[in-house]
């Protein structure tokens, strides 16, 4: 009989064995399937990054052709700028030479108002010295 329960306890251990091993079988396959989940949903954020990356790649890429364009303008413009400032300056040049001359002009028409005021009083204090009428 002890043999008989010694094979009936070996049979007992053995399917306990069975199913812990059927147990940790399940668990295994549960821990690899989630897992596979995992990966899975990994996978799929991965892919949504990417496009998002591609997007703001595209994005980047479309603001880095506006600036360029911009540069481009800008420049223009200052070109512009500048040559219209030099356009300017030749151009008050000119006139700054036009009203220095109208100026001087000026300067002489007073100066021979004021000799001729000063012909006038001197003719003027001649004519109320001469109203002796001839005698003198």
């Amino acid at each position: 009989m002890d043999v008989e329960k010694a094979i009936q306890s070996l049979i007992e251990g053995d399917i306990r064995a069975q199913k812990r091993a059927d147990l940790a079988d399940q668990r295994a396959d549960l821990a690899d399937r989630r897992a596979d989940e995992r990966a899975q949903r990994a996978a799929e954020r991965a892919d949504r990054a990417d496009k998002r990356m591609d997007k703001l790649d595209k994005q980047i890429q479309a603001m880095a052709n506006v600036v360029r364009v911009g540069i481009k303008l800008v420049r223009e413009e200052r070109k512009k700028s500048a040559e219209e400032w030099k356009k300017q300056k030749e151009e008050n040049k000119e006139l700054n030479f036009k009203i220095n001359a109208l100026i001087e002009s000026q300067d002489r028409a007073d100066e021979r108002t004021r000799k001729f005021g000063e012909k006038f009083d001197r003719w003027l204090d001649e004519l109320r010295k001469r109203r002796t009428n001839g005698r003198g």
